[in-house]
């Protein structure tokens, strides 16, 4: 893991482009596959006045992080809100941004109308569609529609009208979006990597949660793993978890020293 301690963070804003060679940065990055709208907190420290005016709600943001050589985007979303706070002789400009999850959030009301047999995982795909999110996967899904129906709402409450009727059907799938684009998956679904984590490859705790009533069985913690999604497999060893598991939801946190990869799984 040796080369894992060169750290590389870079922030685009439109045209701008801020890393951690030119300036100090912040962020945290919090992602699941709920129906909670993912979000991300991004922190420049020390810009002039004339960058400052560029940062503008609405703007498209991508966050990359990693190592030299191994590195990837941790977020990709729009603005939502920029303020600056001073600390002695330094500024601190605080961007709270998220990602496509906001356009299902805040899309205007429209109508679904289904046929009778049509596929529920076409329905998704509509949905996607009218939100302007270009889809990622769509699982097909047996599930056919015994009936017409319509349905109606912002993106994300026909979605998880949707959702409901496709898990109670006796089978169980998850909706989300990462990357900028729409997921309709398995929820059994084993993407074609499974990630290793142990104290080789970054593990820094990992504990089992005792509480009966959540569906998260442990929580784990790694150094700043850029590759974990919403859904992603993790085959753990450690002296308290160990086998494989399904990441519910997410942080990725760079802060000083602190540069990790916290996980809510749950076992397969």
């Amino acid at each position: 893991m040796s080369e894992s301690w060169y750290r590389l963070i870079q922030v685009q804003i439109d045209s701008m482009l801020f890393d951690s060679e030119s300036c100090d940065i912040e962020f945290k990055i919090k992602k699941s596959n709920d129906s909670s709208q993912n979000s991300g907190e991004i922190v420049l420290w020390n810009q002039g006045r004339g960058t400052l005016d560029a940062i503008i709600k609405d703007r498209p943001l991508r966050i990359k992080a990693g190592y030299q050589g191994d590195y990837g985007v941790v977020f990709e979303g729009y603005i939502t809100e920029k303020e600056t706070e001073r600390d002695g002789a330094d500024v601190s400009t605080i961007i709270s941004c998220s990602d496509a999850s906001r356009l299902l959030y805040e899309s205007e009301e429209f109508i679904l109308n289904v046929a009778a047999e049509s596929k529920l995982s076409d329905a998704v795909s509509e949905v996607f569609s009218t939100c302007s999110i270009p889809t990622g996967q769509i699982d097909q899904s047996g599930y056919r529609f015994p009936q017409a129906r319509t349905f109606a709402g912002t993106g994300q409450k026909i979605l998880e009208e949707l959702q409901k009727i496709i898990n109670g059907s006796g089978e169980s799938y998850t909706i989300y979006t990462e990357g900028g684009m729409g997921y309709f998956v398995r929820s059994d679904n084993k993407t074609a990597e499974v990630f290793e984590i142990n104290s080789s490859t970054g593990l820094l705790s990992a504990e089992k949660n005792e509480s009966d009533s959540s569906e998260v069985d442990a929580k784990i913690k790694t150094l700043l793993n850029w590759k974990i999604r919403t859904d992603s497999w993790l085959r753990i060893e450690s002296p308290n978890v160990n086998g494989l598991f399904k990441v519910l939801s997410y942080t990725h946190t760079l802060k000083n020293e602190t540069y990790e990869t916290e996980m809510e799984v749950k076992a397969a």
